[in-house]
Protein backbone atom coordinates (compact mmCIF):
# COMPACT_ATOMS: atom_id res chain seq x y z
CA UNK A 1 0.00 0.00 0.00
CA UNK A 2 2.85 2.06 0.68
CA UNK A 3 4.52 1.42 -2.43
CA UNK A 4 1.20 2.55 -4.53
CA UNK A 5 0.74 5.47 -2.85
CA UNK A 6 4.50 6.43 -2.84
CA UNK A 7 4.12 5.82 -6.56
CA UNK A 8 0.55 8.14 -7.24
CA UNK A 9 2.76 10.76 -5.84
CA UNK A 10 5.83 10.38 -8.07
CA UNK A 11 3.63 10.24 -11.00
CA UNK A 12 1.68 13.94 -9.99
CA UNK A 13 4.43 15.72 -10.66
CA UNK A 14 5.88 14.02 -13.85
CA UNK A 15 2.40 13.52 -15.70
CA UNK A 16 2.11 17.39 -14.99
CA UNK A 17 6.07 17.92 -16.18
CA UNK A 18 4.81 16.24 -19.14
CA UNK A 19 1.87 18.29 -19.66
CA UNK A 20 4.05 21.46 -19.21
CA UNK A 21 6.56 20.43 -21.87
CA UNK A 22 4.05 19.60 -24.55
CA UNK A 23 2.35 22.85 -24.18
CA UNK A 24 5.81 24.53 -24.16
CA UNK A 25 6.19 22.86 -27.45
CA UNK A 26 3.05 23.88 -28.82
CA UNK A 27 3.73 27.64 -27.75
CA UNK A 28 7.37 26.91 -29.77
CA UNK A 29 5.41 25.97 -32.68
CA UNK A 30 3.37 28.75 -32.93
CA UNK A 31 6.03 31.88 -31.65
CA UNK A 32 8.24 30.35 -34.45
CA UNK A 33 5.57 30.18 -37.06
CA UNK A 34 5.02 34.19 -35.65
CA UNK A 35 8.82 35.32 -35.43
CA UNK A 36 9.40 33.32 -38.98
CA UNK A 37 6.07 35.78 -40.52
CA UNK A 38 6.74 38.50 -38.74
CA UNK A 39 10.79 38.91 -40.03
CA UNK A 40 10.16 38.06 -43.49
CA UNK A 41 11.29 41.00 -45.52
CA UNK A 42 13.31 43.76 -44.62
CA UNK A 43 11.46 45.51 -41.69
CA UNK A 44 14.54 46.32 -39.14
CA UNK A 45 14.29 44.45 -35.80
CA UNK A 46 13.09 47.62 -34.07
CA UNK A 47 10.34 47.74 -36.05
CA UNK A 48 8.75 44.71 -36.46
CA UNK A 49 4.75 44.41 -34.61
CA UNK A 50 5.77 42.17 -32.23
CA UNK A 51 2.05 43.83 -30.40
CA UNK A 52 0.37 41.81 -32.92
CA UNK A 53 1.01 38.47 -31.32
CA UNK A 54 -1.79 39.80 -29.18
CA UNK A 55 -4.36 38.47 -31.45
CA UNK A 56 -2.74 34.98 -31.07
CA UNK A 57 -3.37 35.65 -27.62
CA UNK A 58 -6.80 36.40 -27.89
CA UNK A 59 -7.76 33.46 -30.39
CA UNK A 60 -6.27 30.78 -28.24
CA UNK A 61 -7.94 32.35 -25.61
CA UNK A 62 -11.09 32.15 -27.10
CA UNK A 63 -10.85 28.23 -27.98
CA UNK A 64 -11.13 26.33 -24.81
CA UNK A 65 -9.37 23.09 -26.26
CA UNK A 66 -6.52 25.89 -26.69
CA UNK A 67 -6.75 28.24 -24.11
CA UNK A 68 -4.17 26.15 -21.72
CA UNK A 69 -1.23 27.29 -24.15
CA UNK A 70 -1.58 30.99 -23.00
CA UNK A 71 -2.88 29.92 -19.59
CA UNK A 72 -0.25 27.72 -18.19
CA UNK A 73 1.66 29.66 -16.57
CA UNK A 74 5.23 27.55 -16.15
CA UNK A 75 4.84 26.29 -19.67
CA UNK A 76 5.02 29.92 -20.57
CA UNK A 77 8.00 30.37 -18.74
CA UNK A 78 9.61 27.33 -19.37
CA UNK A 79 9.21 28.50 -22.96
CA UNK A 80 10.64 31.96 -22.80
CA UNK A 81 13.72 30.33 -20.56
CA UNK A 82 14.92 27.84 -23.06
CA UNK A 83 17.11 28.90 -25.84
CA UNK A 84 15.30 27.64 -28.65
CA UNK A 85 16.13 28.82 -32.38
CA UNK A 86 12.72 29.40 -34.50
CA UNK A 87 12.00 27.40 -36.67
CA UNK A 88 10.84 27.35 -40.21
CA UNK A 89 7.42 25.38 -42.09
CA UNK A 90 10.56 23.12 -43.37
CA UNK A 91 12.68 22.36 -40.44
CA UNK A 92 15.27 24.89 -40.58
CA UNK A 93 16.48 27.69 -38.88
CA UNK A 94 14.43 31.47 -39.44
CA UNK A 95 17.81 32.91 -38.59
CA UNK A 96 19.03 35.63 -35.95
CA UNK A 97 16.28 38.10 -36.54
CA UNK A 98 13.75 35.46 -36.13
CA UNK A 99 15.18 34.48 -32.77
CA UNK A 100 15.05 37.84 -31.55
CA UNK A 101 11.52 38.14 -32.48
CA UNK A 102 10.92 34.97 -31.08
CA UNK A 103 11.70 35.90 -27.53
CA UNK A 104 10.07 39.06 -28.01
CA UNK A 105 6.71 36.93 -28.86
CA UNK A 106 7.54 35.01 -26.44
CA UNK A 107 7.50 37.85 -23.28
CA UNK A 108 4.33 40.04 -25.24
CA UNK A 109 2.39 36.68 -25.09
CA UNK A 110 3.42 36.32 -21.37
CA UNK A 111 2.11 39.84 -20.62
CA UNK A 112 -0.88 39.36 -23.00
CA UNK A 113 -1.66 36.62 -21.36
CA UNK A 114 -1.41 37.60 -17.66
CA UNK A 115 -3.07 41.00 -18.53
CA UNK A 116 -6.28 38.93 -20.25
CA UNK A 117 -6.40 36.61 -17.32
CA UNK A 118 -6.70 39.79 -14.51
CA UNK A 119 -9.17 41.10 -17.01
CA UNK A 120 -11.69 38.07 -17.54
CA UNK A 121 -12.14 37.87 -13.70
CA UNK A 122 -12.40 41.85 -12.56
CA UNK A 123 -12.50 44.07 -15.63
CA UNK A 124 -11.64 46.81 -13.64
CA UNK A 125 -8.54 45.91 -11.97
CA UNK A 126 -6.33 47.95 -13.56
CA UNK A 127 -8.63 50.82 -12.27
CA UNK A 128 -8.41 49.94 -9.03
CA UNK A 129 -5.94 52.61 -7.93
CA UNK A 130 -8.09 55.45 -9.13
CA UNK A 131 -10.56 57.63 -7.99
CA UNK A 132 -13.94 55.97 -8.55
CA UNK A 133 -15.48 58.83 -9.20
CA UNK A 134 -13.22 59.89 -12.09
CA UNK A 135 -13.58 56.44 -13.33
CA UNK A 136 -17.24 55.50 -13.12
CA UNK A 137 -20.53 56.93 -13.10
CA UNK A 138 -23.38 56.04 -10.56
CA UNK A 139 -25.31 53.40 -12.82
CA UNK A 140 -21.94 51.75 -13.60
CA UNK A 141 -21.43 51.11 -9.79
CA UNK A 142 -24.95 49.61 -9.24
CA UNK A 143 -24.21 47.42 -12.36
CA UNK A 144 -20.76 46.13 -10.77
CA UNK A 145 -22.40 45.31 -7.24
CA UNK A 146 -25.14 43.53 -9.45
CA UNK A 147 -22.60 41.76 -11.09
CA UNK A 148 -20.54 41.42 -7.76
CA UNK A 149 -23.34 39.75 -6.10
CA UNK A 150 -24.20 37.40 -9.44
CA UNK A 151 -20.64 35.85 -9.44
CA UNK A 152 -20.33 34.29 -6.25
CA UNK A 153 -18.74 31.01 -6.11
CA UNK A 154 -16.61 32.17 -8.85
CA UNK A 155 -14.81 34.44 -6.65
CA UNK A 156 -12.80 31.60 -4.80
CA UNK A 157 -11.45 29.48 -7.59
CA UNK A 158 -10.26 33.09 -9.79
CA UNK A 159 -8.43 34.55 -6.83
CA UNK A 160 -6.78 31.11 -6.17
CA UNK A 161 -5.79 31.02 -10.21
CA UNK A 162 -4.48 34.56 -10.15
CA UNK A 163 -2.85 33.87 -6.96
CA UNK A 164 -0.61 31.27 -9.05
CA UNK A 165 -0.36 33.14 -11.75
CA UNK A 166 1.22 36.17 -9.15
CA UNK A 167 3.31 33.45 -7.67
CA UNK A 168 4.77 32.38 -10.85
CA UNK A 169 5.32 35.45 -12.48
CA UNK A 170 6.85 37.00 -8.90
CA UNK A 171 9.25 33.67 -8.96
CA UNK A 172 10.06 34.49 -12.78
CA UNK A 173 10.70 37.92 -13.43
CA UNK A 174 14.20 38.10 -11.68
CA UNK A 175 15.18 35.51 -13.48
CA UNK A 176 13.49 37.17 -16.86
CA UNK A 177 14.92 40.29 -16.44
CA UNK A 178 18.53 39.45 -15.74
CA UNK A 179 18.03 37.14 -19.05
CA UNK A 180 17.22 40.41 -21.12
CA UNK A 181 18.52 43.39 -19.53
CA UNK A 182 19.91 44.08 -22.95
CA UNK A 183 16.79 43.88 -24.86
CA UNK A 184 15.00 47.45 -24.29
CA UNK A 185 11.71 46.07 -26.09
CA UNK A 186 11.69 42.87 -23.87
CA UNK A 187 11.81 44.57 -20.60
CA UNK A 188 9.05 47.33 -21.62
CA UNK A 189 6.91 44.23 -21.63
CA UNK A 190 8.50 42.40 -18.44
CA UNK A 191 8.36 45.87 -16.59
CA UNK A 192 4.02 45.76 -17.44
CA UNK A 193 3.88 42.18 -15.75
CA UNK A 194 3.64 43.64 -11.90
CA UNK A 195 0.95 45.39 -12.71
CA UNK A 196 -1.07 42.08 -12.78
CA UNK A 197 0.00 40.87 -9.48
CA UNK A 198 -2.89 40.15 -6.91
Amino acid sequence: DENETSNKKKSKPVASNVIERKIAQRLEAITSWAAHTLTAGEVPIQKIQIHLVDYLVHSLRAMPEHKSIVTNWTAMIRAITEDNVAITSQGTSAGDRADVAKQRILVQMLMCAAKEEVLSFDPDFLNADLDPDVTRTKDEDVAMQRLAANKGGKKSSSKLQLETLSIVLIKALPRLVEKFKTDSTILESLTDLPRFFT
